[in-house]
């Protein structure tokens, strides 16, 4: 599973404050010092049920802050 997973930014911080999901505490927390890939160069390929079954961890197990 992946380490960590971008959500987005919130309003209480600056633009350049992401969002991060943890999947091991279950936490949605703003990080301050994070380095994102954003052309993914350091991710494999995953397939199509392994992305559905990130996404659904993400959503129904993650614990809101």
């Amino acid at each position: 599973m992946l380490d960590f997973i971008y959500i987005g930014s919130k309003n209480q911080h600056a633009s350049n404050v992401p969002l991060i999901d943890n999947p091991t505490t279950t936490y949605v927390t703003p990080q301050f010092h994070v380095v994102c890939d954003e052309g993914f160069t350091s991710l494999l390929p995953i397939s199509d049920s392994k992305h559905t079954q990130i996404m659904s961890h993400l959503l129904d197990k993650a614990s809101w802050m």
